[in-house]
């Protein structure tokens, strides 16, 4: 759905994409990316629009997860964080969506949805420690080293 002003909301659109777990939705470059977990294969998936209302472009990545993904625009790219099947954090990114890289598995572990965004010249991760159920935070300048 979408609105205008945070309070009056109209015009759902239902995909016929399915998961178990909530989905994460960015805006990058003139367009909206959604990512979630597939269900019943558990990989990753990422669809885009241009309106918010015709969607296209499906990729279906080889990673899989228990769990929804993060997605969030941060520079020139748009990145990607989610629990592995071994429950460590992960991170990639794409330009466009479609081609995703740069893989890197942090040793941080959760049994739950990472959540990601930016606050000026950084990303932050945050996700519930594997465990412990305690609240983390990691940032990055470059998308590269998380600390």
């Amino acid at each position: 759905m979408r609105s205008s002003d945070g309070i009056d909301w109209s015009g759902k659109v239902v995909l016929e994409e399915k998961t178990k777990d909530r989905p994460s939705l960015t805006f990058h470059n003139e367009r909206i990316y959604i990512s979630w977990t597939g269900r019943g294969d558990e990989k990753i998936n990422v669809m885009r629009s241009k309106d918010g209302v015709d969607w296209g472009g499906k990729v279906v990545l080889e990673e899989q997860s228990n769990v929804g993904p993060g997605i969030s625009s941060y520079k020139d790219h748009i990145f990607m964080v989610w629990t592995g099947r071994d429950g460590k954090l992960n991170c990639m990114r794409s330009e466009e969506g479609i081609d995703w890289r740069a893989k890197i598995t942090i040793e941080e572990k959760s049994e739950e949805s990472p959540t990601i965004n930016t606050l000026g010249e950084k990303l932050f991760i945050g996700w519930t420690g594997r465990g412990d159920e305690k609240l983390n935070i990691m940032q990055t300048k470059d998308g590269i080293d998380f600390y």
